[in-house]
């Protein structure tokens, strides 16, 4: 396909213009606090969370707790969604190994099908023909998973003193890498790859969390089919992402007597004011907002055994672990279990200690009743290969699914039917007349134009780096506008802009969040911060109802006021490029009246896309409020605008690359292919 083409001869004062054209570094006091988006979305997030605080603080009796955990299943369920219905697991062993008296069982099964799950079994040589009591565990963030020898350190310990173990593959790690290079290796991360491949689920409106916890379930449904286990001892551990995961399971199967999630217990409030949201699979979406904290994974399985172990330096808050310590603590004494509960703590950062380790096995040792030498032992630890079920990648085995498969076969059609109450609610805006407020800046004077600079006052108080490109030198405050938006930022493609100013009297080119100049404003870039793009931002917004867009989208309330204000009777028209494309198409839909025509460059015409496509463009996923593709997609805001208002050209996949004409079922007349942006205007 052919794209616009662009001069080559000024790309070396475009690379200039970029500094001249600033606005924030004159004004000090206006510049931003960084991260200045996540501050705002705090503000509501700890209104919900001291909400949920007030509610736990009226439990008096043990019925009043056992309703709150019936309260926080009915929420959690929000997050997740049904669970799948059980089908046939096809487990099978595909290799059995031994060392000093330690066999481990490789075992293979779907836990949905064709989602393979990659496991082993440990158990002592000499307890053959016994049931054994089982400790269910879940490695946390580690490349080869449960394989590493941190993780066989404990597994191993737990074997030796006469309890089954059986640990899995979390997706994204060992055998369940989803996304290698030519050589092999993997591609991302751990947190990386369940990130990537998850996040679809959010746009359907519910938590890739569910595939994890499912998992572990259909994990548990194996063992219960095993002659060498006792179903009535069954326990569950894990460190790290694997504390993330033990947690969720326990929470929400009472099969599991006794749990130990490791290095991750803490609350929200505590993570969200330190290292800040996590990966995909530990956002439930909606989840704050619906009054859920990370300790009401606790209450769920209470008043059961549970041992909660921690380090001093983790990067899960211990101010967190002390909080949940004080709640958990009376609640469990009230209920007359006050010996059910525990915390232990060592100082050291986030890893595994002798002390922790040990405290476990007393755990367990009392819980699961399985009187054993609770000090931990020297092993040896098994190679990494030698606890492969499937030669070290699952997705060798023909129709082995991914996670992102998954989300794409359980996308529900929608009916395309939208109106303006409903957008408004799912992007958390209310479209509202806006008073312009201003400070001009200064001009930059070219041949055969000038340039005005402005800060423009969004509705958050904060301001938005602005320059009005002129014709001449002279600031007359009248003819024809454009109002223009490009990902890069404002004055990224100059080429594009005096090309507009062709036709336009004058060009006013804004800075939205997390664009150009108010990049910072988006630089909060933790474990999900992928092709530069920080994921973990939106986390904190699917986590507490919230959406990017909604900044946006007051963003452009702003710059249209500014923008009438400079110019009142002038027609305006709209013209965005690249991913903030999205975000004018939203505001034009809710304020159809205000620009005369739109066009939008390079513009993603179908968030589906995104679902199963093994590469695409992690910025799209910032412009989504979460659940939308429940009810609507790209398109029908498109076609809802007309071929009369809008014009799509050149637009793009979801990896950002050309889109074939047979690709797209909107009208062929709002869809152009050209050379050269102005032969779309």
């Amino acid at each position: 396909m052919k794209k616009i083409l662009f001069f080559f001869w000024i790309i070396p004062f475009n690379m200039l213009a970029q500094s001249q054209y600033d606005v924030l570094p004159y004004w000090k006091y206006y510049q931003a606090k960084t991260p200045h988006t996540y501050h705002l979305l705090m503000e509501k997030a700890m209104d919900q969370l001291e909400a949920r605080n007030a509610r736990v603080a009226r439990i008096k009796t043990s019925a009043d707790w056992q309703a709150y955990r019936s309260h926080l299943k009915q929420q959690l369920m929000k997050s997740l969604g049904e669970f799948p219905a059980r089908t046939p697991l096809n487990a099978k062993v595909v290799s059995t190994v031994e060392s000093e008296g330690i066999v481990a069982e490789n075992i293979l099964f779907e836990s949905l099908p064709g989602y393979y799950v990659t496991a082993s079994f440990f158990k002592r040589k000499d307890l053959q023909g016994k049931k054994l009591p089982v400790i269910v565990y879940c490695s946390g963030h580690a490349a080869n998973g449960y394989r590493s020898d941190g993780y066989q350190q404990i597994i191993l310990n737990y074997a030796k003193k006469g309890f089954a173990v059986f640990a899995f593959d979390p997706v994204g790690q060992g055998e369940r890498i989803q996304y290698r290079k030519s050589d092999g290796k993997p591609a991302l991360g751990p947190t990386h790859d369940h990130s990537f491949s998850g996040s679809g689920a959010f746009l359907l409106g519910y938590s890739p969390a569910k595939y994890f916890i499912w998992d572990g379930i259909r994990a548990i449904d194996y063992l219960e089919t095993r002659p060498d286990v006792d179903a009535k001892r069954i326990g569950i551990a894990g460190r790290s992402g694997g504390g993330t995961q033990s947690s969720y399971i326990a929470a929400v199967d009472d099969r599991v007597v006794a749990a130990a999630p490791e290095c991750y217990i803490t609350t929200y409030e505590m993570l969200l004011k330190s290292k800040g949201p996590q990966d995909a699979e530990q956002v439930f979406i909606h989840g704050i907002a619906n009054g859920f904290d990370i300790p009401d994974l606790l209450h769920m399985r209470a008043p059961k055994p549970t041992l909660v172990v921690t380090t001093t330096n983790d990067i899960f808050s211990i101010q967190g672990v002390i909080e949940m310590k004080e709640e958990m603590t009376a609640l469990y004494k009230m209920a007359g279990a006050a010996d059910n509960f525990e915390v232990v703590e060592d100082n050291a950062g986030h890893a595994p200690t002798r002390l922790n380790r040990e405290a476990c096995y007393r755990f367990f040792s009392r819980h699961l009743q399985n009187p054993c030498n609770t000090e931990d032992e020297a092993v040896s630890i098994f190679p990494e290969a030698k606890l492969y079920a499937s030669n070290g990648d699952v997705y060798r085995i023909r129709g082995a699914k991914r996670l992102s498969d998954l989300i794409a076969d359980n996308a529900p059609r929608i009916s395309g039917k939208i109106d303006k109450s409903g957008l408004e609610r799912i992007l958390d805006y209310k479209a509202t007349e806006f008073t312009a407020s201003s400070i001009f800046s200064g001009t930059v004077i070219s041949q055969g134009y000038s340039v005005d600079k402005y800060l423009v006052k969004a509705p958050g108080g904060y301001y938005l780096p602005t320059v009005v490109f002129r014709k001449g030198d002279s600031r007359v405050n009248s003819g024809k506008s454009v109002l223009y938006f490009h990902a890069g930022g404002k004055t990224a493609d100059t080429t594009q802009i005096l090309k507009l100013l062709d036709r336009y009297d004058q060009v006013v080119c804004g800075d939205l969040s997390g664009v150009g100049e108010l990049k910072e404003y988006y630089n909060w870039a933790g474990d999900a911060f992928i092709q530069e793009t920080p994921l973990n931002l939106w986390f904190l917004a699917l986590l507490t109802d919230q959406s990017l867009a909604r900044y946006r989208m007051q963003e452009i309330d702003a710059l249209f006021a500014f923008i009438k204000a400079l110019t009142p009777l002038a027609a305006v028209d709209g013209v965005a490029c690249g991913a903030v494309t999205t975000d004018l198409a939203h505001w034009t839909y809710l304020h159809r009246d205000k620009l005369n025509r739109v066009i939008l460059l390079n513009p993603l015409l179908s968030y589906r896309s995104l679902l199963g496509t093994e590469e695409y463009k992690t910025a799209y996923l910032l412009n989504t409020p979460g659940g939308m593709l429940s009810q609507y997609d790209l398109p029908d805001l498109f076609n809802s605008l007309g071929t009369a208002k809008l014009k799509l050209v050149n637009p793009v996949n979801a990896n950002g690359g050309p889109l074939e004409a047979k690709d797209s079922a909107l009208p062929e007349g709002m869809i152009t292919r050209v050379n050269i942006l102005t032969d779309a205007l």
